[in-house]
């Protein structure tokens, strides 16, 4: 998705809520396209680092194991903005600790310096490669998730649907980015509901 010409990385609020409008247009017709809602997230992924200059996206599930009540986590989808950056200084033991934290507490973060959440090393890891903002939304709603793409799809493998969406910046994002960017979330959510990307807890 390349960024149109004219298109400025530094936001003012109207130029935010333009950008929101436009993926929103988009929203339904990607939706009735694709076949699989992780296909939906993979565009959602690349929409939001297209327009408001975030460096990786992160799309992570959470469910309680019935067995052993023990929290899993599953990275659901993410994009990068660099082509060449190693997964390894996103997807870690580091990572998946704060991510459980987000779902423990059931609540997301504003955008904040990443000193504040991983020790040195990966902080260093993430300043070296100019990622040195985070921030993370929680949502979850009364819906099945159906399982990821190309691993089958059978009613025993749908889990209640708990997503955080992960958010690494360059620098400090406009004060109403993060609003902006819930409100196409929660929208993308209704959006996939209608069409039968997911599916209603009871069948």
């Amino acid at each position: 998705m390349n960024n149109p010409e004219g298109f400025a990385y530094r936001h003012d609020g109207i130029r935010l809520h333009q950008y929101q409008r436009a993926i929103l247009t988009r929203l339904p017709l990607v939706a009735a396209e694709v076949t699989h809602f992780d296909e939906l997230l993979q565009w959602l992924g690349e929409a939001l680092i297209h327009y408001f200059h975030i460096q990786v996206t992160q799309f992570w599930v959470g469910h309680h194991r019935t067995t052993t009540g023990q929290l899993y986590l599953e990275l659901r989808m993410m994009v990068f903005q660099n082509p060449f950056l190693s997964q390894e200084i996103v997807v870690n033991p580091q990572m998946a600790e704060a991510i459980e934290r987000i779902f423990l507490e059931r609540r997301g973060l504003m955008p904040q310096n990443i000193d504040a959440f991983f020790p040195p090393q990966q902080t260093q890891a993430l300043h070296y490669n100019h990622l040195s903002y985070w921030s993370c939304y929680f949502m979850s709603h009364g819906a099945l998730l159906p399982a990821a793409k190309g691993q089958g799809g059978s009613s025993k493998s749908k889990i209640p649907f708990s997503m955080a969406v992960t958010l690494l910046f360059q620098e400090m994002p406009h004060p109403r980015l993060l609003p902006v960017i819930s409100f196409i979330l929660e929208q993308a959510i209704v959006t996939a509901k209608q069409y039968q990307l997911l599916k209603p807890l009871t069948l």
